[in-house]
């Protein structure tokens, strides 16, 4: 059982610099190797191998205003670490935290820091910093602060981005070398429609600042599969590694987990195109089945024939006609379960709705691909208030007019 916080003497702990340093890798699939280290650092106790939380130590450190002795002791203790695997490995790179708290009462924090760096013959290109961003209330400060390091060479890491109070302006301004995703986000994600979303936005973001993206706290195959899958350039976590000291064999360890992971990622991304191309041609024979059932009629008779073709294909949210102009020719048929009642923003589209503007529209007649089926990515349908995914194809009716059928459906479920 871990020792309350309050129970702690730290002053001992400092005295005696009863610390360690554990190291947790950064892993890149894409080039099958080890790409550096966070060092994380807890307490022991006296005479025992029994280890003390980090959090419990900052609690014990907040109580006795000792945070600045501890947060120095624990980067000294993280290179002293990293630095021999650094000698062997001159390529890897050291990310080490720095409590922007203590930023703002300890002026003398970087010039320690970089004295320490220098002591242990460790190249400040190769070291990251991390800083929790939401923690700073001085952006002026902490904005100046990143800039000295980078003068030195030190490279930027945004923690915890994704989850809590991560204000992603600052994030633009600050402009990282890597932004971390929060663990709360990475856990479930293959199984949160939601998180993805989230995920994907934080890729994005990343990349478009010149920054690499670290999905931290990964700990199944599954979270990692997908957090690759999504444009992760890292991953950090116990499907990897749990944090542990720099021993003799730890990179060699984890390098045969890597190549593991490497095969079961290339596998898993040949099943999901694999899937995706059976799933377009599912659709294409679904589309094509159902506008050779409108193509006998005169568009007096799309609704009557919608709803035949509902009733075989009750999976479907809903289905409407446009016309070449992309004015709606029918009424929004679907089920009763499925469309949303009349409300300020969800509405199922009635005849006569100008779908001109939208994707589904655009892409087949405003780019002239005629023989085409389009599959919109996931949205939010205002006819069901719900997910979904919008098919469109073009046919002839009775008037040998040229119409086009739209169906939308649920989006595919969450890949395990």
């Amino acid at each position: 059982m871990a020792p309350a916080a309050d129970s702690i003497d730290l002053e001992e702990i400092l005295e005696q610099e009863r610390v360690v340093a554990h190291f947790q890798p950064w892993v890149s699939l894409k080039k099958r190797s080890i790409v550096g280290f966070e060092g994380l650092c807890r307490g022991t106790k006296e005479g025992s191998k029994e280890l003390i939380s980090p959090l419990a130590l900052l609690k014990r450190a907040e109580q006795s205003n000792l945070l600045i002795p501890l947060d120095r002791l624990f980067r000294k203790k993280v290179l002293e670490g990293f630095a021999s695997a650094a000698r062997e490995n001159p390529d890897l790179v050291l990310s080490i935290n720095f409590d922007t708290s203590v930023l703002n009462d300890d002026e003398n924090a970087l010039d320690d820091f970089i004295t320490t760096v220098k002591s242990f013959k460790l190249k400040p290109s190769r070291i990251a910093i991390e800083i929790l961003e939401s923690k700073s209330d001085d952006l002026y400060r902490l904005k100046r602060f990143i800039e000295n390091q980078r003068k030195l060479g030190f490279l930027i890491a945004l923690d915890d981005i994704g989850a809590g109070y991560s204000n992603l302006e600052r994030i633009a301004e600050l402009k990282p070398d890597l932004i971390k995703i929060d663990r709360a986000l990475v856990m479930g994600l293959h199984q949160s429609y939601h998180k993805q979303q989230v995920f994907t936005s934080m890729v994005r973001l990343a990349h478009s600042l010149g920054a690499l993206l670290l999905a931290e706290g990964a700990e199944s195959e599954a979270e990692t599969m997908r957090a690759l899958e999504l444009g992760a350039d890292m991953i950090q976590g116990y499907y990897f590694s749990r944090p542990q000291l720099m021993r003799e064999g730890f990179l060699s360890s984890c390098e045969e987990k890597i190549d593991v992971a490497a095969r079961k990622f290339k596998s898993y991304t040949v099943r999901n195109i694999n899937l995706k191309r059976s799933r377009y041609q599912e659709y294409d024979r679904m589309m094509a089945g159902m506008a050779a059932r409108l193509a006998d009629v005169t568009p007096k008779a799309f609704d009557t024939r919608l709803k035949l073709i509902l009733a075989e294909h009750p999976e479907l949210d809903c289905l409407y006609v446009l016309d070449e102009a992309g004015t709606q020719l029918s009424h929004t048929v679907g089920s009763k379960d499925e469309l949303a009642r009349d409300s300020v923003f969800f509405r199922p589209a009635r005849r006569g709705a100008d779908h001109s503007l939208k994707n589904y529209y655009q892409y087949l007649v405003a780019t002239g691909l005629m023989d085409h089926l389009y599959v919109s990515t996931p949205y939010l349908s205002l006819a069901t208030g719900k997910l979904c995914v919008t098919l469109s194809s073009l046919f002839r009716d009775a008037y040998g007019r040229l119409n086009i059928l739209c169906v939308d459906v649920k989006p595919d479920p969450v890949s395990p």
